[in-house]
């Protein structure tokens, strides 16, 4: 009877740095590429291993390409600091920013734009960027509510999307540039329509 220790060793080993290897296959392709023309055949052969090994571990190629824009850009998206929320917002903006002026966010403006047509990619722009980034906001904005420099009636998701939402309008519309003086504009015009009204707090008293 075998053991639990040879039932593990049963079928093919995973190989150590796979996932690695397709996401920088997939973002070799991406960088001279449109996202409609990757496919993961291409994305099998450049990281040396087989279709069904990327479906494994991707359903499709956007759920690939969304993972390889944010393997690029991990540390751009994330909210560093403990500091004022007009701070860390100002900070996390401008990171955001730099990664939209360049090839990863031509990319990801192409997902966007693939999504409104493919159900396929607009869930996995949501599940895998979308989501988990608005979640982290949600956090930041709530925090900021709990200290005062927002007000407590405030939507967290109302504000994210007042915050944000001019900044993924000029990376698909391009009307006007995504400067990096933007970030601290754009905090300080948001947060001033989301500070707590001082006059209603000194009724309240």
């Amino acid at each position: 009877m075998p053991s639990p220790t040879d039932s593990r060793r049963r079928g093919r080993p995973r190989r150590a740095g796979i996932d690695d290897a397709a996401l920088d296959a997939a973002w070799e392709l991406l960088e001279h590429a449109h996202v409609r023309d990757l496919t993961i055949e291409a994305v099998a052969q450049r990281a040396g291993v087989s279709k069904p090994t990327i479906y494994r571990r991707w359903p499709n190629k956007t759920a690939l390409a969304v993972d390889a824009v944010l393997r690029q850009v991990r540390d751009d998206v994330r909210y560093v600091g403990d500091g004022p929320t007009a701070e860390v917002l100002t900070g996390q903006i401008a990171r955001v920013i730099t990664f939209m002026r360049g090839r990863p966010g031509r990319v990801m403006a192409e997902l966007l734009a693939e999504a409104q047509s493919d159900p396929d990619t607009l869930i996995a722009i949501n599940a895998r960027y979308l989501g988990p980034r608005r979640a982290e906001a949600r956090a930041l904005i709530e925090r900021g509510q709990e200290r005062g420099e927002i007000a407590a009636d405030v939507d967290p998701d109302l504000a994210i999307d007042l915050i944000y939402g001019p900044l993924y309008y000029r990376l698909m519309t391009r009307h006007l540039p995504l400067t990096k003086a933007l970030a601290g504009q754009l905090v300080q015009q948001a947060l001033r329509g989301l500070a707590p009204d001082p006059d209603a707090a000194e009724v309240a008293r």
